[in-house]
């Protein structure tokens, strides 16, 4: 079932994400957009200077900042919980973190 709702997910994701790099970019060559998904572990917005936090002159992320300044940067998201662990389960599983069990 796991299995089953991952596939799921990840099209549902695939299809969100694609819609959206298509929105105001036209697509050349009726290529499908590449499309990769960086999940990183207690990593907040100030660690990523795309985003212009404190830390963006401390510590540069000048690829994340190529790939974000050439695709989709999310500047309004929420989580159902911010622990790492559960949070991620939520996202693999399609599942609240009170119903996933983590």
């Amino acid at each position: 079932m796991i299995t089953s709702n991952f596939s799921t997910f990840s099209l549902s994701l695939l299809g969100g994400l694609t819609l959206l790099s298509c929105a105001d970019k036209e697509v050349k060559d009726n290529k499908q957009p590449n499309i990769i998904y960086i999940m990183s572990d207690d990593h907040t917005s100030q660690g990523v200077s795309v985003y212009g936090g404190i830390l963006a002159d401390v510590l540069p992320t000048p690829n994340i900042d190529r790939i974000g300044n050439e695709g989709v940067i999310m500047n309004n998201c929420f989580v159902t919980n911010s622990i790492s662990t559960p949070s991620r389960d939520a996202i693999l599983s399609e599942q609240y973190s009170q119903k996933n069990g983590v």
